[in-house]
């Protein structure tokens, strides 16, 4: 009977794609009637649309807007842009946050403010990949149209990765200080590099001592303990199941408070965020990671599920490709989801509802629509990415799910 409910399904659908087209039925943002700038409804809050602007993205209400990306695509940059701008246009938005080590943030302010003519640090944002390096550029091109109070402010909210990172913040911090920190020592990198965790965290403590109530410098000095920490913890290798739990609470524990922050500073404006698609989870989908060609399950709650419990107004976005290929570390890694793995409540697939469609570049699963919350993913929706746990409805973790018809990798 599953089989034949699912036949009856595909065939309305084609049919009602088919007379949609000949009509000019769609679902439409802002009145448009032209079908290149529509979307059309598969079923009530499904949809495909050739163009970002027909989707029906949560564009207010919300205190978070959060993409949940594939590192490495071009299409995430490209569409991430343009939810920016909608943003920006729909709910007065300027604050963009970025999975991102902060001791780069005074730099890329800078370029994206129009004060650097050339992209400071590029060797990181090259290393943090292409798709970056064209996201930040992109912004710094949105800015230069708009007047200077309204342009958009970029933040790096994640940690200092290493040594080099962590101690190149460190000499950040104490210039800021001024002639005050004069009096404190910090040793080259290579000295830096033996200190102790306890003797690390006693400069960063020290530094703290003559921050007073600077706000800003106190909000770096807690994410460089947090660096700190995370630094010490990992190289634990002897109990790296273990660390990488303790890891997750110190990492995303530091994310959550950074936007807690920026949220009290936005002025009632809301924050758009950028970060991969496990820590965006709202409620636990995703019960483990890969380490070690194992998997690990992870028991700590990422950022977005610590504020969604504290009853943060949090929209979030997950997004992946139905085919094509990333770009990772240097290498092209061909990722996919698998449409026949969300399951409606019904019985239907969303691959029920694609087969026989064509000429189109997004599909858009809304979850806030009763008829979508309670849609499963299987095991196999996307298997290069993350393992979804199959009897939790991903209305739970996510408010949406944006797919690209084709994934191509940033250069």
């Amino acid at each position: 009977m599953k089989h034949r409910v699912s036949f009856v399904n595909r065939a309305l659908v084609v049919l009602a794609v088919e007379l949609a087209a000949f009509v000019g039925f769609s679902h439409t943002i802002g009145g448009s009637t032209d079908v290149s700038l529509s979307a059309i409804e598969l079923r009530p809050g499904v949809y495909v649309a050739r163009e970002a602007t027909a989707l029906p993205l949560a564009a207010s209400g919300y205190d978070l807007y959060v993409v949940g990306e594939t590192h490495g695509a071009n299409e995430t940059v490209s569409f991430f842009l343009h939810y920016l701008e909608r943003l920006h246009r729909t709910v007065a938005l300027r604050d963009v946050a970025l999975e991102a080590s902060p001791v780069f943030e005074r730099g890329i302010d800078e370029f994206v403010a129009g004060l650097e003519t050339t992209l400071p640090d590029l060797w990181y944002w090259e290393l943090a990949g292409a798709d970056k390096v064209a996201l930040v550029r992109g912004i710094r091109a949105m800015n230069e149209a708009l007047p200077e109070e309204e342009r958009v402010r970029v933040h790096l909210i994640d940690l200092d990765f290493g040594y080099e990172l962590i101690h190149r913040h460190v000499l950040a911090v104490r210039e800021d200080l001024g002639e005050i920190a004069d009096s404190i020592d910090i040793p080259s990198l290579s000295g830096f590099e033996q200190l102790s965790e306890d003797e690390m965290l006693s400069l960063v403590d020290r530094l703290g001592t003559l921050a007073g109530d600077e706000g800003y410098v106190l909000d770096e000095l807690r994410g460089l303990r947090a660096s700190v920490r995370f630094r010490f913890v990992r190289a634990q290798v002897d109990r790296w199941e273990a660390a990488s739990n303790e890891c997750t609470a110190i990492r995303d524990e530091a994310i959550a408070e950074n936007l807690r922050r920026l949220l009290q500073c936005s002025t009632d404006a809301p924050v758009l965020v950028l970060f991969g698609g496990a820590h965006v989870q709202k409620a636990r989908i995703i019960p483990g990671v890969a380490v070690r060609s194992q998997t690990v399950a992870i028991e700590e709650p990422y950022w977005a599920e610590r504020l969604n419990e504290e009853g943060t107004a949090l929209y979030s976005l997950l997004t992946g490709g139905l085919s094509g290929s990333v770009a990772s570390h240097g290498a092209i890694i061909r990722v996919s989801v698998n449409p026949s793995e969300l399951h409606f409540p019904d019985g239907v697939t969303l691959g029920d509802l694609l087969v026989g469609l064509s000429d189109y570049r997004f599909v858009y699963v809304d979850l806030r629509n009763s008829g979508n919350a309670l849609a499963t993913l299987g095991e196999g929706f996307s298997p290069q990415t993350a393992r979804f746990d199959p009897e939790k409805s991903a209305g739970e973790a996510f408010d949406g799910i944006l797919l690209f018809e084709r994934l191509t990798p940033a250069r």
